[in-house]
């Protein structure tokens, strides 16, 4: 069922207290991967995402995820870049799919 072949793991990661960054969890970094899964995947895949990090709900009760660009300087506020909501993410996803299915049909 899961073959090396058939498995793709990508890593954004940034760990400042090591100085470690190879590919940082930015909000355009994260979007562009789920883009570019949706469009490498299909509807009998299994997509697992394993996010760590810090998150807080917003003042419409939907998740979000801090990104590398969150300080907690902003006291809160996380807006624009600093932020990747459900919805956000899952529309990358969705929006892909749809597309696939449009044009194989």
């Amino acid at each position: 069922m899961f073959g090396e072949d058939d498995v793709h793991i990508t890593t954004l990661i940034s760990d400042r207290a090591s100085g470690t960054t190879t590919n940082p969890p930015e909000k355009h970094r994260i979007l562009a991967e789920l883009e570019a899964i949706a469009q490498r995947s299909n509807a009998r895949d299994i997509l697992f995402i394993h996010l760590a990090g810090h998150g807080n709900v917003n003042a419409g009760g939907e998740f979000v995820f801090l990104t590398s660009e969150a300080s907690s300087l902003q006291d809160g506020d996380y807006t624009g870049v600093t932020k990747v909501t459900n919805s956000e993410g899952a529309h990358r996803i969705n929006e892909n799919e749809a597309q696939s299915a449009g044009s194989s049909g």
